[in-house]
């Protein structure tokens, strides 16, 4: 069964993911070491000092995840430098790039942020510096200092509930099949996003069995919009942050799958718009052959003569696709004919030729006096109608049909009416037919 975005449907999922976000597989070091760099925190001598704070413009880091960062400012090399020289924390929170200054201050106070240590640095550039970030404890600001380099933070943990291990009492079984089904989605989501995953990323998210891991992992990995990232750091309990980020990954996964789909479908076409042009080179090929010498295609001529109409984009895409439906129909069928008598249509009729209109009453009047004797009413609002195109200055009025026997003068009121305008008379039969005497009731649009 196809599934067919709606637009509800694609407006909720573009206020939830971010649809043309590239996200970089976090890098997928293993809990154990993980936990090493965890266990090893000095955290009351990190909460008593003042600690560099690197603004997270587009991502936000998690505790127990490792991420590689860019420093490309200066003051984010500078920030870099010291935590690597002094084996330093620092503090990483998300923060809107319109807000400067005082409207930066008071966003930060309070604002949960992540106490994070450089596991490695993996290249030093002139422009760029990039690093491999872990993340090491949930913290809220309580004071930012702007005076230096780069901001400065004083912090106080932001603890959650401890629920780390399956095997530990406190976790429930709906905890656990809930993680259980966020490490299943996750394998899934990310085998089918990237073309690459190392089996390692799978081993290790499969193996892993520290709850506040996998959640935080799935979080990061999963396209969210950074500010819904932020929103899920800022859970206080992990049991809900691991039903929430079940949610975005079952809404991934149908994204995913209707991607896939639309892929599918765009390489379907295209195969078969390249055979037919295949098919169509050997047609042309075996005409040759056969002739002796280039045989002209009944679509050369029109394609040739539709490179000089000035048309619409819209009426140049139509007619390119009826011209390709042409070319491969047989030439001795019936459809063929409709079909070419079709696209010549297409190529007669007037595209961007206007004719500058005289919307002289009283010329009108002297030229249907002068053609017609009589028929007074018929001119009488004929005139009428002219009079209100005029007054409007535009053509959407509505128009004007003459019926009547044959005979009547319907035809030389049409003719006279042109005359009066200024314009070129046309006449279109009706139906194809050319003798009145063929229809019952004849009528000529004007």
């Amino acid at each position: 069964m196809k599934h067919k975005m709606s637009d509800n449907k694609n407006n909720l999922w573009s206020n939830y993911f971010d649809l043309s976000a590239n996200i970089t597989v976090p890098f997928p070091l293993p809990s154990v070491i993980v936990d090493e760099y965890v266990e090893n925190t000095n955290i009351p001598d990190a909460l008593e000092q003042r600690l560099p704070l690197l603004l997270l413009r587009d991502r936000v880091t998690f505790p127990k995840v490792a991420l590689p960062m860019d420093f490309t400012t200066s003051e984010e090399k500078a920030l870099l430098k010291r935590v690597q020289d002094d084996g330093a924390y620092f503090v990483a929170v998300y923060t809107p790039s319109h807000l400067e200054g005082f409207e930066l201050t008071q966003y930060l106070e309070g604002r949960v942020a992540v106490l994070c240590q450089v596991a490695r640095v993996i290249s030093v550039e002139e422009d760029l510096s990039s690093a491999l970030v872990i993340g090491v404890l949930r913290v809220a600001i309580s004071k930012t200092t702007m005076d230096g380099i780069y901001p400065e933070v004083t912090i106080v943990p932001r603890e959650e509930k401890k629920e780390t291990r399956r095997k530990e009492k406190g976790i429930s079984a709906e905890l656990a099949l809930k993680i259980a089904e966020v490490k299943e989605l996750l394998v899934k989501n990310l085998s089918r996003r990237y073309d690459r995953v190392p089996n390692e990323v799978f081993s290790s998210i499969k193996g892993c069995e520290d709850t506040t891991y996998v959640t935080n992992f799935a979080a990061v990995c999963c396209a969210l919009k950074t500010p819904l990232q932020q929103k899920l750091l800022e859970i206080n309990t992990l049991s809900e942050r691991v039903t929430e980020v079940l949610s975005y990954l079952y809404q991934e996964q149908e994204l995913i799958t209707m991607r896939d789909e639309i892929r599918s479908q765009a390489r379907e076409d295209m195969d078969k718009q390249q055979k037919e042009y295949f098919l169509q080179q050997q047609i042309r090929v075996m005409q040759e052959e056969l002739g002796g010498g280039g045989m002209e295609l009944p679509s050369d001529e029109l394609r040739e003569k539709a490179l000089a109409k000035l048309w619409p984009q819209s009426v140049a895409e139509t007619f390119n696709k009826e011209l390709r439906r042409l070319d491969n129909l047989n030439p001795h069928s019936p459809d063929f004919a409709v079909q070419f008598q079709y696209l010549e249509t297409l190529l007669e009729l007037p595209w961007g030729v206007y004719s500058k209109d005289n919307f002289s009453l009283s010329h009108a009047e002297k030229v249907l006096d002068k053609d017609h004797f009589g028929l007074d009413k018929v001119k009488e609002r004929i005139l009428e109608h002219m009079a209100v195109i005029r007054l409007r200055q535009d053509m959407k009025s509505p128009i004007l049909c003459l019926w009547g026997s044959p005979g009547v003068g319907k035809t030389s009121l049409g003719k006279s009416i042109a005359d009066s305008l200024g314009r070129k008379y046309i006449r279109i039969s009706l139906g194809g037919l050319h003798d009145e005497a063929e229809i019952r009731v004849t009528d000529a649009p004007i």
